[in-house]
């Protein structure tokens, strides 16, 4: 039965000459799984707010359940069919505690107060958040504020969910219990339509819609879809990480080529490798403490960051206080790359912020860059230019009406002005991939959340920080830009810039540090090396995962653990 049919839909936002979306079509039916997919800018959010009437075509209509959304008078009917979560959940909450958030929408439905009560409940049960009913909803994570947004839905009783991105600010425990909730809710009925960058999510639904540049590309099944997949890199779309590991033994084993799921895979080499244990898997870095660099005498030189017994909390003078860091300590040294892992909540974010001194904490000593930030004598602007943040939530940081102008910004207030500000910005918009031609006049406003992550990097950049802090640098990229950035900040680290880069992708922590924190409930419970932290600990009671080829290893019966496809292709003899 048709639920959302787009007929020859085109869609401009206002200042701008290029199309958004561009005579665009489809059907999609009720109690489906659709997966859209397409790189930044190719118009997947453009499309979910024409879904719910939040926007309203330029030509062609959109009809949701029979209702055209070009008709106001209908979008109350529209909005309890189909409801959506933005890729930015912070945008959606407009209650101050958690429980009148998720009750905000069933309250302007008029319902019965007992029945408003059971809805909410149950909503805040089923996305893990009864335990924070109560809690301001300022005070909640990235990741916690994406969580309450998808109870607001559900707590509506729409029977629709469309989700633009609404797992990238999820660590893979979240995730996982995203996913699992969304295929239950499915199995129940509801329509669920998600938007993605990524193959491995999309190869489960029963309906992909591929958009490029505006236009819809294809409308097919995952296994009509992945006959195109070599075709993907010209939509700034990659092969999913099991078909990218699968890569590593396509020569011995050639149909691993069309395998897009895990558990597929690990049936497939566990029926045709042998295990070799002869290949020893590569040494574990051992802790900061422990690291060669303590060789050359004297470290404490190159220690550039010093925290002591440092705690922050939320809300003192509220009902609820929020024990955000505890006791923690820790030391930077010169040139070092770290990765910072841990579950949503765990007090990561404010880590950061402490370190660039956007908070200050409650008790505890910290050393900056040499400077000591509690001194009232310190330069607390001067300082957060030469460590540089680029938040979690980028729009936080965008403040400029266009794009150059929002990069200029750090730059001119430090002094530079004419061709060698103009200079700066440009230099730092091709760093991320944003051309000066293309973007320097573009409106921040039209941006798509890919890039204004990019925008608010290339704000960072432009001021020559000699730190850099990053919160989830690649979420809400699409596969090719996440590849740029890495390679940025890869670079930005051989060229000696030090990197500290949270992160809930296990594989790119492995790519861009060897040293590893992992936050829980506050505090650091581990510092040292990433391949020693897998070999020792389950990382599913920190809200983590292993890496893919540790996941494969497992289900092998391999051991000790590979953290690389490199490493378990070094451990595997398969059969031709």
């Amino acid at each position: 039965m048709s639920f959302i049919d787009f007929r020859d839909v085109s869609f401009t936002y206002p200042g701008q000459k290029e199309a958004a979306l561009k005579n665009v079509s489809f059907t999609l039916e009720k109690g489906k799984h659709i997966a859209v997919i397409g790189g930044n800018a190719s118009g997947k959010s453009t499309m979910t707010r024409l879904m719910i009437g939040l926007l309203i075509p330029d030509s062609g209509q959109v009809l949701v359940d029979g209702r055209d959304t070009s008709d106001k008078s209908l979008h109350r009917q529209i909005r309890t069919r189909a409801g959506l979560v933005f890729q930015n959940p912070s945008t959606q909450i407009v209650a101050t505690v958690v429980r009148e958030d998720a009750a905000f929408g069933p309250e302007n439905l008029a319902l019965d107060s007992s029945e408003i009560k059971d809805r909410v409940r149950d909503a805040l049960k089923e996305t893990s958040l009864s335990d924070l009913s109560a809690r301001a909803t300022h005070m909640l994570s990235a990741g916690q504020q994406q969580r309450l947004a998808l109870a607001g839905i559900l707590a509506m009783g729409t029977g629709c969910l469309i989700l633009d991105e609404a797992e990238s600010m999820l660590n893979p425990l979240g995730r996982c219990q995203l996913n699992s909730l969304l295929e239950e809710l499915h199995t129940e009925g509801f329509t669920v339509i998600r938007i993605t960058h990524f193959m491995d999510q999309a190869s489960r639904a029963d309906q992909i819609l591929l958009l490029h540049q505006g236009r819809l590309i294809e409308n097919s099944s995952p296994e009509l879809f992945v006959e195109r997949s070599d075709d993907l890199e010209s939509w700034s779309l990659k092969p999913s990480p099991v078909q990218k590991l699968g890569a590593y033994f396509s020569a011995d084993l050639p149909e691993v080529k069309k395998i897009f799921l895990e558990e597929d895979l690990a049936d497939k080499l566990k029926s045709s490798c042998r295990i070799d244990n002869s290949a020893a898997p590569r040494a574990s870095h051992k802790s900061r403490e422990e690291s060669p660099l303590d060789k050359d005498g004297d470290t404490e030189r190159d220690v550039i960051i010093r925290l002591s017994s440092v705690s922050r909390s939320y809300g003192s003078k509220s009902a609820v206080t929020v024990d955000a860091l505890r006791d923690v300590s820790f030391k930077l040294f010169r040139g070092e790359s770290v990765s910072v892992m841990g579950t949503t909540g765990s007090g990561k974010s404010t880590f950061l912020q402490i370190l660039n001194s956007l908070l200050l904490p409650d008790t505890g000593e910290l050393t900056l860059l040499s400077e000591n930030p509690l001194d009232k004598k310190t330069d607390l602007a001067r300082l957060r230019s030469r460590i540089g943040l680029v938040m979690q939530q980028p729009e936080k940081q965008l403040f400029a009406s266009l794009v150059g102008d929002d990069v200029a910004f750090g730059p001119y207030q430090m002094g530079l002005r004419g061709r060698e500000l103009s200079l700066r910005v440009k230099d730092a918009l091709d760093q991320v991939g944003l051309s000066y031609k293309g973007y320097k006049d573009f409106p921040v406003r039209a941006l798509s959340g890919g890039q204004k992550r990019k925008a608010a990097l290339a704000g960072v950049l432009a001021m020559k920080p000699e730190v850099l802090l990053l919160d989830e640098p690649t979420a809400g990229l699409d596969p090719l830009s996440a590849d740029n950035m890495e390679s940025i900040l890869r670079s930005l680290h051989k060229d000696g810039l030090s990197l500290i880069t949270v992160t809930h992708n296990v594989e790119q922590a492995v790519r861009l540090s060897e040293r590893l924190l992992v936050f829980r409930e506050g505090r650091i419970f581990w510092d040292g090396g990433i391949s020693e932290f897998f070999q020792n600990h389950d990382p599913g009671i920190f809200g983590l995962e292993y890496p893919l080829s540790s996941r494969i290893a497992l289900a092998l019966g391999m051991r000790p653990l590979p953290v690389t496809p490199a490493e378990l292709y070094a451990r595997l003899e398969c059969r031709v």
